[in-house]
C-alpha cells in the first residue's frame, strides 16, 4: 500500500511540485486549499504524512498542526507533519518545534532540496537537524488561557515566572522546602494555564521533591524546568506576535 500524504498548500504550484516529489518517491497525495480543509481530511481519513503550508486561509498552519497533534496526543502511532513556509525568522522555526511538528522547511525550495527532506521523513521519521522535536506547547491551552488578555499580559506573566524560577535556582540553599514547594505549585499553575505541556508535569515532580527531601538535590532537575521554560516562552510570544498564523481553531 503506497504512503499516503496531506499537502495542505493554498498554490496550486506548490501543491503540483510537493505532489511530484511524493509520486517519484511511490507515494500517493491528496490536496487541501485551508486550514480547516487540512482538519477536516486528517480527521476523516488516514495519512502518513501531512505537508503543512504555514500561510494560508481561514487557518494557519501552524494552529492547524497543534489541533492535530492535540488531537492524537494519546495515539502510539500518529502521521508525521512537516512545516513549509515563505518566512524563515527564528521564531516561527521554535514555534513549529514547540507545538511538535516534525520539520522545517523554507520556501523557495528545489525539487532536490525537497526530496532530501521527505526521504529523512520517510526513513527517521522527522527532518530536523536538531533532532525528533519535543511538544512544548500546547495552543489549545493558551488560547484557553489568555482569552480576553494580549501579548502584553502574556509577556508580563512569563517575566514574573522567570523571576521565581531564578529566585529558586540562585537561593536554592537558603529557602525552606515549604517556600520552594509553594514556588514550584505557582510554576504548575503558569505552566497549566499557558500550555507548557513538558513543564507543567516536571514541576509537579518537583514540587513533592523540594517539599520532602534535599533541594539541592533537585537543581539538574530544576535547571532542566528552566530550561523548557525558555524555549516555551519563546515559542508561545512568537504565537501571539503571528496573527497570519490565524488563531486556534475553537470550532473545528
Amino acid at each position: 500500500m503506497p504512503v499516503r500524504f496531506l499537502i495542505a498548500d493554498d498554490m496550486p504550484a506548490q501543491q503540483r511540485l510537493m505532489a511530484n516529489a511524493v509520486m517519484l518517491l511511490g507515494g500517493e497525495s491528496r490536496f487541501a486549499s485551508t486550514g480547516h480543509e487540512a482538519l477536516r481530511l486528517a480527521e476523516r481519513e488516514t495519512f502518513d504524512f501531512i505537508l503543512m503550508d504555514l500561510q494560508m486561509p481561514e487557518l494557519g498552519g501552524v494552529a492547524a498542526a497543534s489541533y492535530l497533534l492535540h488531537q492524537w496526543n494519546t495515539q502510539a502511532v500518529r502521521p508525521r507533519i512537516i512545516a513549509f513556509t515563505g518566512e524563515n525568522p527564528d521564531d516561527t522555526y521554535a514555534l513549529c518545534r514547540a507545538v511538535g511538528m516534525d520539520g522545517f522547511v523554507s520556501k523557495p525550495y528545489s525539487m532536490s532540496t525537497l526530496k532530501k527532506y521527505l526521504i529523512q521523513l520517510l526513513t527517521q521519521g522527522h527532518c530536523w537537524k536538531e533532532g525528533p522535536a519535543e511538544r512544548l506547547l500546547d495552543l489549545k491551552q493558551i488560547e484557553d488561557g489568555m482569552r480576553g488578555r494580549d501579548e502584553n499580559c502574556l509577556a508580563k506573566s512569563i517575566k514574573e515566572a522567570r523571576l521565581t524560577l531564578l529566585t529558586m535556582r540562585t537561593q536554592l540553599a537558603e529557602l525552606s522546602g515549604g517556600e520552594l514547594s509553594d514556588m514550584a505549585d505557582a510554576l504548575v499553575r503558569f505552566a497549566t494555564q499557558h500550555g507548557y505541556v513538558q513543564m507543567a508535569p516536571a514541576l509537579r515532580q518537583l514540587a513533592t521533591g523540594l517539599k520532602w527531601g534535599d533541594a539541592t538535590a533537585h537543581l539538574t532537575q530544576l535547571v532542566r524546568v528552566h530550561d523548557l521554560f525558555e524555549v516555551a516562552s519563546q515559542a508561545a510570544l512568537a504565537w501571539h506576535r503571528q496573527p497570519q498564523m490565524a488563531r486556534y481553531p475553537q470550532a473545528a
